[in-house]
């Protein structure tokens, strides 16, 4: 038989997605003063499923209780009675109480999902919550905009831009959308970037900036505007080597017509990196032979000495068994020497544009017997190559 009076339902506590925290602290106090202190007093729990059938959850002396394992935003109903420890009802249930869940919170992966899928209703949902930060990475280290900037999903780079993406966020190895770009050779993308003001005085981990990066798309287009959007084209990288764009074009692709946009630029064939080594000495070593007449015809000095005492001539001869690129820098060599010679306090540099035609002319003269190597981005000394805006050098 029930003894106690119908105890008050249960206070509602904190709510998440999965749980709900239930109280009966005060309708417990009473029970003790109808029944007396000298019985413990049980409290039992039931919920009512989708059948609106109820079934036990909890039975104890506790105070609280937390009901776990609930589907989220779920409308909930509990209900208590106090008993003894055997189960012999001391009351009547209580009414019932109504709880919802909260909605399942939002995760990292849910912005990049909607991204990736290309869903912007979604993306922008989430990103009004301000749940999530916008920056947030995956677990390629990419960030939402490098996604977006890598799709060339423009619509989904403003709005994130605009929800307070950072443009020159740096990932775990330092890189920037505006390095991963420039790095496929995505134009349009860049300039997107650099509207919302991007920079290209930044460096990763090893030590490259954005234009560095652009050297390895081997996009001419890319590095043309580059140079007319103001980056610096001598910028040297952080790393080991010191390397200008056009030593890193010299020591990777050597493409003519890329380092010819380069040098139009404003590129500086004369810079030398750590080991006092020119573009003309990188050039000469991996055998880009278009690449080092184009910088032969630009005045680069063939005999110039890096800090090891070898100049490009030096390792002409050294490194190739055909004495093809040797072939190809001596009229260069002797032209220099013969300008230095007489002009002993003037440097290279000083040199005018008909000097080193003039060299060429000597070369062209000299009925060297050469077969260009197969080198991808070049084409044969004899040929002109067509430079940016169309023009033949």
């Amino acid at each position: 038989m029930a003894s106690l009076s119908v105890p008050s339902p249960p206070v509602v506590g904190k709510i998440t997605h999965f749980s709900i925290e239930l109280c009966w602290e005060e309708a417990l106090k009473k029970s003790y003063g109808d029944f007396g202190t000298n019985t413990p007093i049980y409290v039992a729990i039931q919920e009512s499923d989708k059948n609106k059938d109820w079934t036990n959850v909890y039975i104890g002396s506790t105070k609280k209780y937390v009901v776990e394992n609930l589907e989220p935003k779920t409308e909930y109903r509990f209900r208590i009675r106090f008993q003894k420890m055997k189960g012999e009802p001391l009351s009547e249930w209580s009414e019932p109480t109504y709880a919802t869940t909260a909605r399942e919170p939002l995760y990292s992966h849910d912005i990049h999902r909607a991204l990736m899928q290309g869903n912007l209703e979604d993306m922008e949902t989430i990103l009004q919550t301000r749940e999530v930060m916008v920056d947030v990475m995956d677990s390629f280290g990419f960030t939402p905009l490098m996604h977006a900037a890598k799709l060339e999903f423009f619509t989904a780079m403003e709005m994130l831009i605009h929800y307070g993406a950072d443009v020159n966020f740096k990932n775990e190895s330092g890189k920037t959308a505006l390095m991963m770009v420039c790095a496929a050779g995505k134009l349009e993308t860049v300039k997107v970037l650099r509207k919302h003001k991007a920079r290209y005085d930044m460096f990763d981990n090893g030590g490259c900036s954005p234009i560095h990066w652009a050297v390895d798309s081997n996009n001419y287009k890319l590095i043309e505007w580059i140079g007319e959007d103001g980056g610096d084209l001598n910028l040297q990288d952080r790393g080991k080597g010191n390397w200008t764009p056009l030593i890193r074009c010299a020591c990777l692709h050597g493409n003519r017509t890329f380092a010819l946009a380069l040098i139009l630029g404003g590129a500086d064939i004369h810079i030398t990196d750590h080991d006092g080594s020119t573009a003309l000495h990188h050039a000469v070593l991996r055998k880009h032979e278009e690449l080092v007449i184009l910088l032969l015809q630009r005045n680069a000095n063939p005999v110039q000495p890096n800090r090891e005492l070898n100049t490009p001539y030096d390792l002409a001869l050294a490194l190739d068994d055909r004495r093809y690129i040797a072939g190809i820098m001596l009229p260069y060599v002797e032209k220099t020497r013969k300008y230095q010679k007489s002009s002993p306090r003037k440097g290279l540099t000083e040199m005018s544009t008909t000097d080193t035609s003039q060299a060429l002319s000597v070369m062209t003269a000299s009925s060297i017997s050469v077969t260009p190597s197969s080198s991808v981005g070049t084409q044969s000394s004899q040929q002109l190559v067509q430079g940016p805006s169309g023009v033949f050098y």
